[in-house]
C-alpha cells in the first residue's frame, strides 16, 4: 500500500465525477481535487472539490499525493493509456482503488485499477494496469484482464478466460468460459461471446426495432402489468 493517503482524480467528466462520488467515502483515501491540463482549466470547483490545472502541480504536492485516472474509455482507451504513462513518467505515484478484501483471494489488481463496488471478481483473477470495471461486472476465476480495458455494469466474464490489451466490453456482454479475447477488441452491449477473437475486432447485437404498435395501444390491448 501506498503512504499516502491524499488522492488527485485526473479528469473531471462523468467517469472523474463517479469514480469520486463511490469512493469518497468508500477507502482510506481524501479525495483533495479533480485534475485536469491546462488547457481545459478553470477556477471553480465540482462536487465539493477544487478543479485543478496539471502544470501548476509542485514537487512539494508531488511528494504528498498519488493519483488515480478517471478518464473514460475514448479511443478504445487509448487516452486513458496515454494519461496514465504520462504520469508515470512524470514521477506522479499512481494508485488502485478497489475493495482491499479481494487480497485475501488471491487476486491480482495493477497499478492504477479501479473496481468499483458492487463488482464481482473471483478467486486467483488478474487484473491489469489502469482496468476500470463498474459496478455488476463479473470476473471469472483464475481469468486474466489485460492492461487499459474497461468492463461496463453488467459486463461477465467466465472462468479461465484472457481479455486483451484495451478492450472495452459493454452492457451485458458476456464472454464464455476458457475464451481468449484479443486486444483492443469492441465487445458490443449484449453480445455472447464463446469463441476467442482476434486483435482489433469488433462484435455488436443488432439493436432492437420498434414494435407496429405504440406503447400506449400495447398496454390498452395487453395485459401488460397485470
Amino acid at each position: 500500500m501506498n503512504h499516502k493517503t491524499r488522492l488527485y482524480l485526473f479528469g473531471c467528466g462523468v467517469t472523474a465525477r463517479a469514480i469520486h462520488a463511490y469512493f469518497k467515502h468508500y477507502s482510506q483515501y481524501s479525495i483533495e481535487g479533480f485534475v485536469v491540463d491546462e488547457q481545459y482549466y478553470s477556477a471553480c470547483v465540482v462536487d465539493g472539490i477544487p478543479l485543478l490545472s496539471y502544470q501548476s502541480l509542485t514537487a512539494i504536492e508531488k511528494a504528498r499525493y498519488s493519483f488515480v485516472v478517471c478518464i473514460g474509455y475514448s479511443k478504445l482507451n487509448l487516452d486513458r493509456a496515454t494519461i496514465y504513462q504520462r504520469l508515470v513518467v512524470d514521477g506522479w505515484s499512481v494508485v488502485s482503488l478497489y475493495d482491499k478484501s479481494y487480497e485475501d483471494l488471491f487476486i491480482e489488481v495493477g497499478e492504477g485499477s479501479i473496481i468499483m463496488p458492487g463488482a464481482s471478481v473471483q478467486p486467483h483473477a488478474k487484473i491489469g494496469r489502469c482496468v476500470t470495471i463498474w459496478p455488476g461486472a463479473i470476473i471469472g476465476h483464475d481469468t486474466s484482464i489485460g492492461d487499459y480495458c474497461w468492463l461496463t455494469a453488467g459486463s461477465a466474464i467466465g472462468g479461465n478466460s484472457v481479455v486483451g490489451d484495451h478492450t472495452f466490453l459493454g452492457v451485458n456482454s458476456v464472454v464464455a468460459d476458457g475464451v481468449r479475447i484479443g486486444k483492443s477488441n469492441l465487445i458490443g452491449g449484449g453480445v455472447y461471446v464463446s469463441k476467442c477473437t482476434n486483435d482489433n475486432e469488433a462484435f455488436l447485437q443488432e439493436s432492437a426495432s420498434a414494435a407496429r404498435m405504440g406503447a400506449q395501444q400495447f398496454v390498452k390491448f395487453t395485459d401488460f402489468g397485470g
